[in-house]
């Protein structure tokens, strides 16, 4: 099936914390805006062409969209070589079709020079700028890489509203305190007030920043213009909605914002499991322990293996206790492949004290030997990933 180069308001993002930090980890299966999403359907990527492709007369072009219909990829990037080798300024949506040849066969570093090589002789086509941001997350480029290539891209379209928000958050991820990334957010958002992805991303930024009622501001403005279909991106609004609530002190606020993004995330096909974790822990914080019961419950029916919730399901059991069954739930929390830095703190400590109240003090003393071997690389993993 073709992959097709195509923008859309879904990513991943992780959403471990109480307060969904602004640059997420890709640890958690969550969701955010501008990302590469491959479309499984011809139909779909030929329809992104259908008015721009009828200019075509270039026969090299037209093979190459004809290449690309019968899944001939290899085919397809040489015959838009071709054309392009002749006549490098002949159309944007050449090098497009270049990338998604590319793309097919695997070929990330040569989609990412196809799309660089287009943005040199096209330097102003927003399609290119949109889909070479995209096309750099899919890549999975090392964040100092992709942030140096943003950085060139700007230099040369100081301009684009698409670059300065794209390395806005790449910065932001690096260090959600960059005020540089401030600036750049609060460009794109005042350049582009009724864009959702811009007036989210700046709201991240000035949560991070304990600049909470601003981020209000912000989130609310993403979230009304944010179209009901796009139920993913919503939920993440919601979520960093509460977030900023929750610093205000506003609880009943935050609450029924994390209950919005809870009934979204029960509508998904697939549920994360991070969403409802994040109201588990909101509940906590305000000592509504017995509310949280069903909710971990319900986590656990849908990712039996989500290490916080079982973490939590051990400390119900140690409490009532049941100090057998809490080992044994704290060391299936353990397992999970997908702990972050605090998770796996809370979890060797928990089962440092279990062990202990069960007077088992070898395997005791060898959880708490981790807790302090790990220690410094714990906290500065977690100081990354705020």
């Amino acid at each position: 099936m073709l992959k097709s180069l195509q923008p859309n308001l879904i990513k991943t993002t992780s959403l471990r914390n109480t307060n969904p930090p602004p640059n997420p980890s890709p640890t958690r299966v969550g969701f955010s805006f501008h990302v590469l999403f491959w479309c499984a359907f011809v139909a779909l990527f030929l329809s992104q062409f259908a008015v721009h492709a009828q200019h075509f007369k270039d026969p090299n072009l037209l093979a190459a969209e004809d290449y690309l219909k019968k899944e001939n990829y290899q085919k397809a990037a040489e015959a838009a070589e071709l054309a392009l080798s002749l006549d490098p300024k002949i159309d944007s949506d050449a090098y497009l079709m270049l990338a998604v040849a590319r793309v097919n066969l695997q070929q990330y570093p040569k989609a990412v020079e196809a799309l660089e090589s287009g943005l040199q002789q096209h330097p102003n086509a927003a399609r290119l700028q949109q889909h070479y941001v995209s096309l750099l997350q899919q890549a999975k480029l090392p964040s100092q890489e992709a942030r140096q290539k943003l950085e060139k891209q700007l230099q040369i379209s100081p301009s684009s509203r698409i670059f300065q928000k794209a390395l806005g958050e790449a910065l932001m991820k690096d260090n959600p305190l960059s005020k540089q990334a401030g600036q750049l957010l609060a460009g794109a958002a005042q350049a582009s007030p009724r864009d959702p992805e811009a007036r989210y991303l700046y709201g991240q930024w000035l949560c991070a920043n304990n600049k909470s009622a601003q981020c209000l501001t912000e989130m609310q403005q993403a979230l009304d213009f944010t179209p009901a279909a796009n139920s993913t991106a919503r939920m993440q609004i919601l979520l960093t909605l509460a977030r900023a609530e929750n610093q205000l002190n506003h609880p009943a606020r935050a609450g029924s914002a994390y209950k919005s993004a809870l009934d979204i995330n029960r509508r998904q096909p697939s549920p994360n499991p991070a969403v409802t974790y994040l109201y588990v822990k909101f509940l906590l914080d305000y000592s509504r322990e017995e509310e949280t019961r069903p909710l971990v419950e319900e986590i656990l029916r849908q990712a039996p293996n989500f290490g916080p919730a079982r973490l939590q399901q051990a400390r119900f059991l140690s409490k009532a206790g049941k100090q057998d069954a809490a080992l044994a739930e704290g060391l299936e929390a353990l397992k999970d492949p997908q702990n972050d830095p605090d998770d796996l703190r809370a979890i060797h400590a928990f089962l440092a004290k279990t062990y202990f109240a069960l007077g088992k003090i070898e395997e005791a003393k060898a959880h708490q030997e981790w807790l302090r071997a790990n220690q410094k690389q714990v906290q500065e993993q977690a100081e990354r990933g705020r």
